[in-house]
């Protein structure tokens, strides 16, 4: 077992939210690392098939979280921050409503492929020099009938030959998947198969007190779906919270109907 790294006037947390956001309960955490998965891990969900058995390995370092995916189940997406946003690379998957696009870098630019919540790609748009503005009625119209998707949900914005992301949803959020290890922030909002969970980093000698109250309407609103495995077709199918059945959504590249 991992060192205690708490110091006296510091708690960490981790909320498990509902689908609507709310606080459904928090788990402290307490060692140095700390992993979530479906059985025998530090916080196990028994019942979401979605999730391998140790899908999800937090870090504790030097008073700073990280967060990675341990493999296996339909990976870990992490709240994009919609004040300095990230940086994306060729190839990267974000999870927009119901929809998920892949970015991709060519010659001629960035461009935008759009699969629908069936894994179905509905199409490739480019993204012009100024940027565009992704939701259902923006510069790039994805659904206008997917309730999960805000009227302008997200941005892209190049950046000479890079190009960043920028989370524009008040309630259901932008995610990115995770290839690689990555600081989570205060107040990080992550997913992993029907799971939605929220990092905070309390400071009992902090003036404002309690930082949990500062974060509690952070992420609420709908939610929205999650992705689950379907071990027939390799692919991930997203499950809605509150339906039965599953909407398949891309894994990989090649990873579609």
């Amino acid at each position: 077992m991992a060192a205690r790294t708490e110091s006296p006037g510091e708690q960490r947390v981790l909320q498990v939210l509902a689908a609507d956001g709310t606080v459904e309960r928090e788990v402290a955490w307490t060692e140095g690392e700390f992993e979530i998965g479906r059985l025998g891990s530090d916080l196990a969900c028994p019942e979401d098939s979605g999730l391998a058995e140790h899908q999800i390995h937090l870090t504790w370092k030097e008073g700073r979280a990280t967060i990675r995916d341990s493999g296996g189940g339909s990976g870990v997406w992490l709240r994009v921050d919609g004040q300095e946003g990230r940086l994306l690379r060729s190839g990267d998957q974000v999870w927009v409503g119901m929809q998920i696009l892949v970015l991709k870098k060519q010659e001629a630019g960035w461009r935008v492929q759009h699969h629908g919540p069936d894994g179905r790609l509905r199409g490739t748009h480019p993204v012009p020099p100024r940027g565009l503005f992704i939701g259902r009625t923006s510069d790039l119209v994805l659904d206008a009938g997917d309730p999960h998707l805000s009227r302008r949900h997200a941005q892209l914005v190049p950046e000479g030959d890079a190009i960043r992301l920028y989370d524009r949803s008040a309630h259901n959020g932008t995610f990115l998947k995770l290839s690689e290890p990555t600081p989570l922030p205060d107040a990080g909002e992550f997913r992993a198969g029907r799971q939605r969970f929220r990092f905070c980093c309390e400071r009992m000698d902090s003036p404002e007190g309690d930082l949990r109250a500062g974060v509690a309407d952070a992420g609420k609103g709908t939610g929205t779906g999650i992705s689950e495995p379907d071990s027939s077709t390799g692919t991930l199918k997203r499950r809605d919270s509150g339906e039965e059945g599953g909407r398949e959504v891309l894994q990989d590249e090649g990873a579609r109907r």
